[in-house]
């Protein structure tokens, strides 16, 4: 609990990530939709940027129901009225004004099956302050120009910390608000990055920078690392505004490492600009010391699990490991779709990773392919059957 001069605020520290999200919106929600509540706990999550507040928050709000609807706002209009986005009207040439309406007019997906109505509202201090108030009212008498609002709604909200650009949250909303720091959280982008096809040169990074206890040898090594977590996700309110490394910096350097019209040098260019100059030094570093013998190609796994060779160094072996989920991730997940993963490279990929040298890689290994791909767990694999 935080009190400081002025009305106190609740503000605790939390690591963003699904299931953390999950019990607080389940919570939050919960006290939103009762009408029998005191006080509704209305949940604003606070980081910094490119942490992707709005995707996780998205992702675990779908989970808090069986049937959700999930829409957001972002702050830049009047908040009740979006004045529109200029998009191409390629019949006749010109621009077409794109407009969503009233705040509660165009809840995309809500149907009467709807169990539950998110609404995320994004940079809620950037908002005009008389804005402000009417979402204040909003949210805590749930009235809308003076009609109830359906009762499956439910808010949470999202901003920069004041450092970013300066906060203009008015004293009531604090108030009325349970806020949330959030922090990178290394594990649960890396689970992510894995299943969205982040480049595994990149998530082996990640991993070995953040939470591998084998970074310090790359640090007896020679390269320059900047501090833990420093690279996954690094801001200074004080720096010159410029490219720094984040998880959505992170995730848009692996479109350009993948690329296949840059020139290497290009490549690296491209990439100081994302995630900036010393942290992509560091990566390049990386890749000369950890990637310099070409890991097994997935062919090489799946015709010869026996023998495809198996990397010492752990960041290499998660390299291969995020490589194979992503490939079963990408399979059919139906075994009626043409593209199904077959019961004979289940079980060459099992065979391979129960060669990995480090228990842990193989168990997270299998959960994630079962994770992301429900069939690699039905296929009719003798060797499956062990670690359901």
């Amino acid at each position: 609990f935080v009190s400081t001069n002025a009305a106190p605020t609740w503000r605790i520290e939390m690591k963003l990530n699904i299931d953390n999200l999950v019990a607080i919106f389940k919570t939050s929600f919960a006290s939103q939709m009762d009408p029998n509540e005191v006080e509704s706990m209305i949940v604003n999550l606070i980081s910094n940027p490119g942490l992707g507040k709005t995707s996780i928050g998205k992702q675990a709000a779908m989970l808090c129901a069986e049937n959700v609807a999930f829409s957001s706002l972002l702050a830049t209009s009047s908040g009740t009225e979006d004045f529109g986005v200029a998009v191409p009207d390629l019949a006749n040439g010109t621009l077409e004004l794109l407009t969503r309406g009233k705040l509660l007019g165009k809840i995309e997906g809500v149907t009467d099956e709807t169990d539950l109505i998110v609404l995320l509202i994004d940079e809620v201090d950037k908002y005009p302050h008389d804005i402000q108030g009417a979402l204040l009212t909003l949210i805590q008498d749930r009235h809308f120009d003076g009609i109830p609002v359906d009762p499956r709604l439910v808010f949470v909200a999202a901003m920069n910390p004041s450092g970013c650009g300066g906060s203009e949250l008015i004293q009531p909303l604090h108030e009325r608000m349970t806020e949330f720091q959030c922090d990178a959280d290394p594990v649960a982008w890396i689970d992510f990055a894995i299943g969205a096809g982040v480049d595994p040169a990149i998530v082996a990074f990640i991993y070995w920078q953040c939470v591998s206890s084998d970074r310090s040898a790359g640090a007896s090594r020679g390269t320059d690392l900047m501090v833990g977590g420093n690279v996954f996700s690094y801001y200074n309110e004080d720096d010159v505004v410029g490219a720094r490394p984040s998880p959505r910096a992170w995730a848009k350097a692996s479109v350009i490492l993948g690329s296949p019209h840059m020139s290497r040098e290009l490549i690296r260019e491209g990439i100081e600009g994302t995630v900036g100059k010393q942290c992509a030094s560091q990566f390049f570093a990386f890749q000369n010391i950890y990637l310099d013998n070409p890991p097994p190609s997935l062919d090489d796994i799946i015709e010869n699990p026996s023998t495809a060779v198996v990397p010492n160094d752990p960041a290499t072996v998660f390299a291969v490991v995020a490589m194979i989920i992503q490939y079963v991730a990408s399979k059919g997940d139906r075994a009626r779709d043409k593209d199904a993963i077959e019961t004979f490279v289940v079980d060459a990929i099992v065979e391979y990773i129960e060669r990995l040298h480090n228990e842990a890689h193989q168990i997270y290994a299998i959960k994630q392919c079962g994770k992301l791909n429900p069939l690699f767990l039905e296929n009719k694999s003798d060797i499956i059957n062990r670690y359901k």
